[in-house]
């Protein structure tokens, strides 16, 4: 566990890894007031989102078949 108010927690913050771990706890998690059948986070699951569509639009600007001269 980590201090939540930690630099390494606001450094984690950033990255999607954190807020996937957070929604399948919480997607999962009994003891929350909305129980484990309603799902998903939505503000983790957009976080994720927003990395994912970042990461596409990076790949498709850099990919390239064949090597660049």
């Amino acid at each position: 566990p980590i201090n939540p108010n930690s630099v390494i927690a606001n450094i984690a913050d950033i990255f999607p890894i954190r807020h996937f771990n957070q929604a399948v706890f919480s997607a999962f998690d009994p003891r929350l007031p909305h129980g484990p059948a309603h799902g998903f986070a939505w503000s983790d699951v957009g976080v994720m989102a927003l990395w994912a569509i970042g990461a596409t639009l990076i790949g498709v600007r850099r990919f390239r078949w064949e090597p660049r001269r």
